[in-house]
C-alpha cells in the first residue's frame, strides 16, 4: 500500500467514526463492515461514471455499424486495438499479440496498441513486456490513452475492443468502418450480479462483430445476444507442449503420485477453495505416495495452512510451464465461467491427465471418460475422481492418448486466417 492509499483509507475510517459516532468503535465487527461496504460503493460507483454513456452513443454507434454491415470484401489496413494495461503478456493478452502479430506481418495492416487503465505506463514499458514473444509488434505504434479521451485517437478501418471495459472506449470511436468485440470469457461472471455485472453484460448488446475465443462461447454470444460472430479454437505451441514417454504406475513412496492445481486464491473462477480442501484430504490419505504442486500466482502457502499440502511455484513464465506438466500424472484445473481456459490444453498436450468441472460451455472439448474426468463441485466428488485416477493407470493411459488425438491437428495460422476472412467480410 503506497502513502497516499494509506492517507485516504485512514480518512475514510475517521469519517465512519464521525458520522457513527465514536461510540461505534465498541463494535469493531459492526464498523469494518460499514468500512468495506463503503469502500465497494465508491470502486463500483467510480467505475459506473467511468463507464458512462448516452443514448446518443448507442445510435451514433448503431449507424456505424448498420452502415459496416452493407460493406463486402474489404482489405482493412489498419486496426485500433483497445487493450487494457496489462502485467505480463499471458493468456488472452498473449491471444490478442499473437493475432496482431500475424495480420501485421501476414498481411500489411497497422497495428496501433491502444493501452488505457494506467496513465503512469509508457510506450517503452509495454515494448519491453512483448519484445521476447513478439518483436514485429515493435514496430507498431503504441498509445497510451491516459484521459480517455477516443477522440483524441487516429482513424483505422477496424476497431477491435478486448474487454469489457474496452468496448465502452470502442462504443464512443466512431473514427473507423468497423468495430469488433474480441471475446475470450464471458466476463459478466468474472464479478457478483449488481452494477458492475450489468455493466460488463451490458457489451454485449452493443452490436460489434464478435471474434470469439471457442465454440461455446460463441454459442452464447450468437444465441443469447443475436450478435454476429465468428469462432476459433485455441491451439497450443506443439514446439513447447508435447508430450515424453511416461510410466502410468500406481502411487508409492518410490514412484509418487503428482498433481498440479492451477492455483489462484484471488480468482473466484477456477475455486481456489474446493481444490485446496480436495488436496487437503487426499494429501493426509496417501502421505508420501502423493506430491501437490501449485502455480498460476504468488500466494502464501502458510496463510491458508497449506504449507505441508503443497508446493507453491508461483507464477511461472510460458516457457516454464510443460516443464511442470511434463512431470506430473494429474492436472487439476476449475473454471466456472464459459471458457475452459488454456491449461487444459496444455497439459493434454504435454501428457497430462486432465480433471476440471462439468461446464456445458466447453463439453465440445472437455469429454468424460474420454479424454478427462470431470467432477461436481463438492470436495468428497473431487477426491473420488482423483483417486479414481490415481489407482487406474490403464485409465490414465487411455484419457491422456484421446486427449492428445482430441487437440486437432490444427494451427494458429489456420484459425487466424478464418478471423482474417471474417474481418475482410469476404463473402
Amino acid at each position: 500500500m503506497n502513502r497516499n492509499s494509506f492517507i485516504f483509507n485512514l480518512m475514510d475510517g475517521f469519517k465512519i467514526l464521525y458520522r457513527t459516532g465514536f461510540k461505534a468503535a465498541a463494535n469493531p465487527s459492526s464498523l469494518f463492515n460499514q468500512y468495506i461496504y463503503i469502500k465497494i460503493y465508491k470502486y463500483n460507483r467510480s467505475i459506473a461514471e467511468l463507464q458512462d454513456f448516452s443514448n446518443s452513443d448507442l445510435i451514433k454507434n448503431k449507424e456505424l455499424m448498420a452502415h459496416f454491415n452493407n460493406i463486402k470484401n474489404i482489405e482493412p489496413k489498419s486496426i485500433n486495438w483497445f487493450i487494457p494495461y496489462f502485467v505480463h503478456a499471458y493468456a488472452g493478452i498473449y491471444t490478442i499479440l499473437r493475432f496482431a502479430s500475424y495480420f501485421h506481418t501476414k498481411k500489411g495492416i497497422e497495428n496501433r496498441l491502444i493501452i488505457y487503465g494506467n496513465p503512469l505506463t509508457s510506450e517503452t514499458e509495454i515494448k519491453n513486456k512483448i519484445a521476447n514473444s513478439f518483436p514485429d509488434l515493435l514496430t507498431e505504434k503504441i498509445i497510451i490513452l491516459k484521459n480517455y479521451d477516443v477522440n483524441s485517437l487516429p482513424y483505422a478501418d477496424i476497431g477491435i475492443a478486448t474487454l469489457w471495459t474496452s468496448a465502452y472506449l470502442l462504443l464512443k470511436f466512431n473514427n473507423c468502418k468497423g468495430k469488433f468485440y474480441f471475446i475470450q470469457d464471458y466476463e459478466p461472471l468474472f464479478h457478483p450480479a449488481g452494477t458492475i455485472y450489468a455493466l460488463a453484460e451490458n457489451t454485449y448488446r452493443f452490436g460489434f462483430y464478435g471474434i470469439v475465443n471457442t465454440p461455446g462461447l460463441n454459442d452464447i454470444y450468437t444465441k443469447d445476444y443475436k450478435g454476429v460472430s465468428e469462432h476459433f479454437i485455441p491451439n497450443v505451441d506443439k514446439k513447447i507442449f508435447y508430450p515424453t514417454d511416461r510410466k502410468h504406475l500406481k502411487p508409492s513412496v518410490e514412484n509418487p503420485f503428482i498433481i498440479f492445481f492451477y492455483a489462484r486464491p484471488n480468482t473466484p473462477r477456477n475455486a481456489f477453495e474446493l481444490g485446496i480442501a480436495a488436496l487437503e484430504r487426499i494429501k493426509k490419505k496417501y502421505g508420501e505416495c502423493v506430491r501437490i504442486y501449485t502455480a498460476g500466482a504468488q500466494w502464501n502457502s502458510q496463510f491458508y495452512e497449506a504449507e505441508n499440502i503443497i508446493n507453491n511455484l508461483g507464477l511461472l513464465s510460458y516457457e516454464e510451464t510443460p516443464f511442470l506438466y511434463r512431470k506430473c500424472d494429474l492436472g487439476i484445473v476449475f473454471m466456472f465461467t464459459k471458457h475452459p481456459s488454456y491449461l487444459p490444453f496444455e497439459l493434454m498436450a504435454c501428457g497430462c491427465t486432465v480433471l476440471t468441472n462439468y461446464n456445458p460451455a466447453t463439453t465440445w472439448l472437455l469429454k468424460d471418460g474420454f479424454n478427462c474426468l470431470l467432477t461436481e463441485p463438492s470436495i468428497s466428488c473431487i477426491c473420488e475422481k482423483i483417486e479414481t485416477i490415481m489407482n487406474n493407470p490403464d485409465l490414465r493411459k487411455k484419457l491422456t492418448s484421446n486427449a492428445i488425438d482430441s487437440l486437432a491437428d490444427n494451427t494458429w495460422d489456420n484459425e487466424i486466417e478464418r478471423i482474417y476472412k471474417f474481418i475482410s467480410r469476404d463473402e
